[in-house]
């Protein structure tokens, strides 16, 4: 399914900027690299974890701690894509985007 016909999370062709973490293709600002500040922490984590593996060689440490990590970044992926789904049905239900971005963002 291409970005075009998935309507489960919005196309980064309308923008032309995909996140820069690996995993994740949501849209991101075109002067930002993540779409969210909890991708770059997440993909700073990955490269932090995978120097430490450098250093120190294989152990079940290091293949635990970067199951979780990469786990982490699945579940935000998800939480992202739900996010989406969300927006959809509140649009579905004749909610605007501006009063979404004001239900959503607490305003």
């Amino acid at each position: 399914m291409t970005a075009a016909t998935d309507t489960s999370r919005p196309s980064t062709e309308r923008t032309g900027f995909p996140c820069s973490r690996e995993g994740c293709e949501r849209p991101r600002a075109e002067k930002a690299t993540h779409c969210s500040f909890l991708c770059k922490a997440i993909e700073c984590e990955l490269a932090r974890i995978q120097r430490l593996s450098e250093a120190v060689g294989p152990s079940p440490v290091v293949a635990e701690l970067w199951s979780h990590a990469t786990t982490v970044g699945d579940s935000w992926s998800e939480v992202l894509r739900l996010h989406d789904h969300l927006a959809q049905e509140a649009e579905a239900v004749g909610i605007s985007a501006e009063q979404w971005s004001a239900i959503r963002d607490g305003g």
